[in-house]
């Protein structure tokens, strides 16, 4: 009975990774400025704050390449342990079946995108080094996703393995000062999209 639970686990596992190679090879699924329009203009977020849209369109580009099928894909993670807020994960990916994390996504449109590089890569690292020093000391991380309504999505920090990827997000244009992944649209076109996402809730 061992064994065979033992063998059901690692075909899992292996299945899983053989899926994730495949994804790893498919390019990012694009998303235009009508289409990121259409399925942002109804959302509960604080677009008034500059980074949400570009958030949110990571988001849309990101579910391209993770079905909401099979996984659930937030933004704006809280991380904290006890009551002290320790950051905060831009973009996250979890399988729904395995219960695991399989992306974390930092990320950043900013002007000066080598300056918005580093930063993505200093909050990954704080985020790391968070779980490692936890782990050691044995103080669980919790992780909570605040949704409209006071709903909440809690996380468990078994869910953040070793096979976590992580990546950083930004702008079209992005890659060549190292992102990992850049959106389809430009600064200035979320920015006009934001503009017009306010423009309706203002009428």
């Amino acid at each position: 009975m061992g064994s065979r639970k033992l063998m059901m686990g690692l075909m899992r596992k292996v299945s899983f990774l053989l899926w994730a190679f495949a994804v790893a090879l498919q390019p990012a699924f694009a998303v235009g400025m009508k289409e990121a329009f259409e399925s942002l203009r109804n959302v509960d977020d604080d677009f008034v704050n500059t980074g949400t849209i570009c958030e949110h369109v990571a988001k849309l580009e990101v579910q391209g390449q993770y079905p909401e099928s099979r996984f659930d894909t937030f933004v704006g993670v809280t991380y904290r342990v006890g009551q002290e807020v320790i950051g905060e994960l831009d973009l996250v990916v979890r399988d729904r079946s395995l219960r695991k994390v399989v992306l974390v996504g930092e990320v950043k449109c900013w002007r000066d995108l080598r300056a918005g590089l580093e930063k993505a890569h200093e909050q990954e690292a704080r985020f790391r080094e968070t779980l490692v020093e936890q782990q050691r000391m044995g103080e669980p991380v919790e992780f909570v996703k605040f949704l409209p309504h006071g709903k909440t999505v809690e996380f468990d920090s078994s869910e953040f393995d070793s096979a976590v990827e992580y990546i950083a997000i930004a702008q079209n244009g992005s890659r060549r000062v190292g992102f990992d992944q850049e959106l389809e649209l430009s600064l200035e076109d979320l920015m006009q999209l934001r503009k017009q996402i306010l423009s309706k809730r203002d009428h």
